[in-house]
């Protein structure tokens, strides 16, 4: 090996600590950054369903009669002749 080889293979293996340890920061900065959002979501997730569920199930019967209100025969009756009003 010539002195110039020598120098540059020194010179790779003094970097060589620096490489690794931008190679694992850069593998731990994509883990978190990718882990992170994922997290989240699941808890964003959760806390939807959390709420949702208790709201469907004490709105379920006042939608359900306001639907119903809605749907009366009278209703229908009332929205067909406003309908024909128009034509």
């Amino acid at each position: 090996m010539t002195d110039a080889q020598i120098h540059i293979g020194l010179y790779s293996m003094d970097k060589l600590p620096e490489y690794f340890q931008l190679f694992r920061q850069t593998s731990i900065n994509l883990i978190l950054y990718s882990y992170i959002p994922l997290l989240t979501c699941h808890y964003y997730y959760n806390i939807y369903f959390i709420i949702k569920n208790p709201l469907n199930h004490c709105m379920q019967p006042k939608i359900q009669r306001f639907i119903s209100k809605l749907s009366t025969p009278n209703d229908l009756n009332q929205q067909d002749t406003t309908d024909q009003q128009f034509h």
